[in-house]
């Protein structure tokens, strides 16, 4: 993180522990930024939507924000505030924002604060999705070139270029 801090995901082991994203500091402490599904309430930490995902990819920072894709019956990217944990949904198909659902397995963020996720096929949708932070709103980019023109290997990352015009993919 800006901070230095390592945040890492928690995905709920062991059982009952709940789903969120821990900071540590070069001190070793290591404390909940955000958690819900705890099974004592008193563990949870911050107010919104749950964090739900089976999975949490790609824990990224943005604006003074924490975003996290997760991946589940319908992939989501939630908003995390590190000061107080509060989680903000930014997009789901079809409860936030409209068009295909996203990606699984990778998100970036460009330099305008678009999103965007990569999927090899997810319900009929095969490529790159972007996401306008306002609306939620996905977008099918459909490739005119290239390999991802073709179905693929699973993907293994996507990054935004600095320079705005490019989206890198890396596969599997």
């Amino acid at each position: 993180g800006p901070d230095g801090a390592i945040y890492l995901a928690l995905n709920n082991l062991p059982q009952s522990s709940g789903k969120g994203i821990a900071r540590i500091t070069a001190d070793g402490k290591c404390a909940a930024v955000t958690l819900s599904g705890a099974g004592t309430a008193a563990d949870n930490h911050g107010a919104g939507p749950d964090v739900i995902g089976t999975f949490l990819y790609n824990v990224t920072f943005h604006n003074n924000a924490i975003y996290v894709l997760q991946f589940n019956t319908h992939s989501s990217i939630l908003s995390i505030d590190p000061a107080t944990g509060n989680r903000t949904m930014i997009s789901v198909s079809p409860d936030k924002g409209t068009g295909p659902d996203l990606g699984t397995d990778s998100m970036a963020i460009a330099a305008d604060g678009t999103f965007w996720t990569y999927s090899g096929e997810r319900n009929g949708v095969f490529g790159l999705v972007s996401v306008d932070p306002a609306t939620g709103n996905r977008t099918a980019e459909v490739p005119t070139a290239g390999p991802v023109k073709r179905e693929q290997a699973p993907d293994r990352g996507i990054w935004a270029h600095p320079d705005g015009k490019h989206i890198l993919l890396q596969y599997g």
